[in-house]
């Protein structure tokens, strides 16, 4: 398997080096046929079968680990209608929507586009909140809402929407996203085997431009045809751009959580830097970096670090590699442009950056939708550790730095700029800092 994975690194790096179109068809030839391989090796060990799927959580299990004040919604959309399984700590029921799912997809690729245009659609939003929390009894809307989504879903960040009353629904509920039920009991009733021994592991200002085109450069994804940069974007197929501002980023967030991180930043932000750190021994990693979603081949999909010359990796910390990866944190947090988009997969929900940091053993992941603005993200971040130093849970924290935002700019600022984060996990708990 170890060598398979080599040999996808160095025709990586080789795609990434190569002008010639001829020679680049070749590459990706092997490069497929190298995936190919190296998933059946994985299938064949029971690498890629994590269990969580295979045996559902009973009702009463779902319920008996959640807070009087949370509720699940699981969203199903069908044709001719849409329904949601909702469920909180005392009642269940389903509900049937008053949309099937093409309306649903219609009116939600609208929003989308509207929100990555930097508007706010106060009717589209309040259309799509009517659709699908509006129809839901006063007992499945509580203070704090684990959205499982389907479909289209996935892309949709309910917390950008506006309720009835014109209120955004960030104003009045803690939310954040789970795969299933039932992953996020296995993700609250899993023992903890250590507790992990440093607070913060923080990646930042990889060279981007410095490396001899190495990792300055990167292939333009089969099935995204979106921008792929995590700030002011460039385009596929055009050199990445150095992100300085993420120095600053990593090291005030280490600085608000006590200042005795590990930070790999500039020449050490490299992919092999990260992998050889002790990953189950930080409660919080941060990794603020290029990121691109491959939507046609979603193992592909990965977070763009610095490349170290002496060894095989390419730099790309990939789905495949991260899911070969153990963690033990608290929360992940990808600060990159669609770390939470992927690969629609049917009954399967999603294959994305979040779910393969989650089956590796993290907590909770913070992921992006979109490319937020970068000023925004900065302050966002650092707002979002100070909410959680001070003791908030993460899905509270994720929400407060949110309303800091809307508090200090004014809520006429678009979703585009505060709404791309969403957390995937166990939202409800906090992180423990010890004397800090």
């Amino acid at each position: 398997m170890r060598d398979l994975e080599d040999a996808i690194s160095d025709l990586q790096l080789q795609l990434m080096r190569s002008e010639s179109a001829k020679e680049r068809a070749g590459l990706l030839d092997q490069l497929v046929e190298y995936e190919r391989r190296l998933e059946w090796t994985r299938t064949s060990q029971k690498e890629s079968r994590f269990g969580w799927h295979e045996k559902p959580a009973t009702l009463e299990a779902i319920q008996a680990i959640l807070r009087p004040d949370e509720a699940v919604l699981e969203y199903v959309l069908s044709v001719p209608h849409s329904y949601c399984l909702w469920i909180s700590k005392k009642r269940a029921g389903v509900q049937v929507l008053p949309a099937g799912r093409n309306d649903i997809e219609t009116l939600t690729r609208k929003y989308l586009i509207e929100t990555r245009a930097r508007k706010d659609d106060m009717p589209l939003a309040k259309r799509l909140y009517a659709l699908l929390v509006g129809p839901l009894p006063v007992e499945a809307v509580k203070e704090r809402l684990t959205v499982v989504p389907d479909g289209i879903l996935h892309l949709l960040p309910f917390d950008g929407l506006h309720d009835s009353t014109g209120a955004f629904v960030v104003e009045t509920h803690a939310l954040s996203y789970a795969p299933a039920s039932t992953v996020l009991t296995v993700l609250r009733n899993t023992k903890e085997t250590s507790d992990p021994r440093g607070t913060f592991l923080g990646v930042g200002d990889v060279p981007y431009q410095d490396q001899g085109s190495v990792s300055a450069r990167l292939d333009k994804p089969e099935g995204v045809k979106q921008r792929l940069i995590r700030g002011f974007s460039d385009v596929f197929g055009t050199p990445l751009e150095d992100l300085p501002q993420t120095r600053q980023e990593v090291v005030e967030s280490d600085k608000i959580m006590g200042n005795e991180g590990v930070l790999l930043l500039g020449s050490q932000a490299t992919e092999t830097a990260f992998k050889s750190e002790p990953l189950e021994d930080f409660k919080i990693i941060h990794i603020a970096a290029h990121g691109f979603a491959d939507t046609q081949f979603p193992e592909r999909s990965g977070l763009v670090l610095g490349v170290d010359p002496n060894s095989h990796d390419d730099g790309l910390l990939q789905i495949r590699e991260i899911m070969r990866l153990h963690f033990n944190a608290d929360l992940v947090t990808l600060s990159a442009c669609d770390t939470g988009v992927g690969k629609l997969e049917g009954e399967e929900g999603m294959t994305d950056l979040a779910d393969a940091f989650l089956v590796s053993g993290a907590k909770a992941v913070v992921a992006s939708l979109w490319s937020a603005d970068d000023t925004y993200t900065l302050d966002l971040m650092e707002r979002f550790y100070t909410h959680i130093a001070q003791g908030q849970d993460k899905a509270e924290a994720l929400r407060q730095a949110k309303l800091d935002l809307l508090t200090e700019y004014g809520k006429q600022v678009p979703p585009y700029y505060w709404g791309a984060f969403v957390l995937v996990g166990d939202g409800a708990s906090s992180i423990p800092l010890g004397a800090q």
